[in-house]
């Protein structure tokens, strides 16, 4: 009512110049932007009222760390005949991430940068690859990559250890078909 009598009869006071803005830089040394709120500028505000630090930054993972979360220790025992299971060397570790077309489990290192994921095991393990040499699984599983599962070999010897393989399933294959047979 006030406000509309004043505003009527025209003894309202001049409106009160406001001060000019002048930006303030963001508190972070060195940020150029401008300050929103608490001295920092949206970016800082932001990880500051995410994560409580307006400097946060998040550390990648190495492809170590990153390879080691994509493996399943917890997989079956090598199957008898195999030479993983002669040797008592342990479940496998299967590999339960991509998958290449030949049934090998597949990692990148870096974007576009894909390798076997059970070569790049062995290489963790402390094993040097031989660009001569095949990696051979002695537990005859393709995902598995538990280095203790894996040995360099030649390609003959790789060869003949796949053929040792599949004469071994094919007979136990049959002595389960026909048991009588044993």
């Amino acid at each position: 009512m006030h406000y509309q009598r004043h505003r009527k009869a025209g003894t309202l006071p001049p409106p009160m110049p406001r001060p000019a803005f002048t930006p303030r830089p963001c508190s972070i040394p060195t940020c150029p932007d401008v300050v929103i709120a608490r001295g920092w500028c949206p970016h800082h505000y932001s990880k500051w009222r995410t994560y409580g630090d307006p400097l946060w930054m998040r550390i990648p993972p190495t492809p170590a760390e990153r390879f080691w979360r994509k493996v399943d220790k917890s997989g079956p025992v090598p199957a008898i005949g195999t030479l993983a299971h002669e040797r008592g060397l342990g479940r496998c570790w299967i590999w339960a991430a991509s998958i290449d077309g030949r049934g090998y489990g597949q990692f990148s290192i870096t974007p576009g940068h894909n390798v076997r994921a059970h070569r790049f095991s062995f290489e963790l393990s402390g094993g040097v690859l031989d660009d001569d040499l095949h990696i051979d699984h002695l537990c005859v599983v393709p995902l598995c990559v538990n280095p203790d599962h894996l040995e360099q070999v030649t390609p003959l010897e790789n060869q003949r250890r796949a053929h040792r393989a599949r004469v071994m399933t094919t007979l136990a294959e049959s002595m389960q078909r026909h048991p009588s047979a044993a």
